[in-house]
């Protein structure tokens, strides 16, 4: 199932909006062919990386949602095998990278459910306190071991 025209939406966390489509000009042949069409949402200020796509959840009716950093580099088939995925599985919800750093080591996206401590450590803590919390703050579980104990 394929959208007839795809909306990307490009949010703008900026203090300062100074981001406008024009930087993508050169593009617009690209993106019209492709039927993509670009959206910028800006003005709110910097709200955060999270609540900058919620943002939009409310104005999309799009079956998948894909929050992408603007430095990360796909393969160029992921999306289309991603969406085949979630098509031929119904079960399934969400997927999640696989990412590795330059070096070729795989990167550890997935964290184990943080605790109060972490929460508090992470939102009320000035920087030089969570220093103490490190081992706390960087609990990282492999997703293949999801729901296991180490």
């Amino acid at each position: 199932m394929w959208v007839a025209q795809l909306p990307v939406f490009l949010i703008d966390n900026s203090e300062n909006p100074q981001l406008s489509l024009e930087v993508f000009a050169d593009f617009s042949d690209r993106l019209h062919a492709q039927e993509i069409e670009l959206r910028l949402v800006q003005g709110h200020g910097n709200v955060g990386y999270g609540k900058g796509h919620n943002l939009i959840l409310n104005r999309i009716e799009s079956r998948y949602h894909l929050i992408l950093n603007p430095d990360i580099q796909l393969d160029e088939d992921c999306l289309t095998e991603g969406i085949t995925h979630f098509e031929s599985n119904g079960d399934v919800v969400l997927a999640s990278p696989f990412a590795q750093y330059e070096n070729g080591v795989k990167q550890h996206l997935c964290k184990t459910y943080p605790s109060v401590l972490t929460f508090f450590v992470r939102g009320f803590l000035p920087q030089g306190l969570r220093a103490l919390f490190s081992k706390t703050n960087s609990k990282v579980r492999d997703a293949r071991s999801y729901g296991q104990r180490r």
